[in-house]
């Protein structure tokens, strides 16, 4: 089995879908001074592969809670600004658009594949699926 991502980036974290990727099934990488922190997947119909932002800043924050960082604020506008400040300063995001949507079903299979690989390295220390071994389809090539 192949999946095919077309890998484009970097953008900024907190950055706007462009229209023209917005619908579009794929994965995600975040980045935080060049390490991967987070590895993601999109697939659903209102879903874009740049993902909500709030999402995006609790895996930042995990992360740096991880990484004996943690931010202290009083309430939630501080924190957003804070790890706003911290995003735009440190992270960046790449995206793997899936060129075949007929595989759609596979992006389970590539996330957990991707997340494997890189925990093995070391990363994607804010990434809760890191806990979890690769267990899905085989031979599986992520290209």
């Amino acid at each position: 089995m192949e999946l095919e991502l077309k890998w484009d980036g970097w953008y900024g974290l907190n950055e706007e879908t462009p229209e023209d990727k917005k619908g579009k099934s794929g994965s995600y990488a975040l980045l935080y001074d060049s390490e991967i922190y987070y590895i993601g997947k999109s697939s659903g119909e209102k879903q874009h592969v740049f993902q909500e932002s709030e999402f995006r800043y609790n895996a930042l924050e995990r992360y740096l809670t991880e990484k004996k960082m943690p931010l202290e604020y009083r309430n939630d506008q501080e924190r957003r600004e804070k790890l706003d400040k911290m995003a735009e300063k440190h992270c960046k995001k790449y995206v793997g658009i899936l060129l075949d949507e007929s595989k759609k079903a596979y992006l389970d299979s590539a996330e957990n594949l991707l997340v494997y690989v890189k925990a093995r390295e070391g990363c994607c220390k804010g990434n809760d699926k890191l806990k979890k071994k690769y267990g899905d389809v085989k031979p599986f090539r992520l290209i």
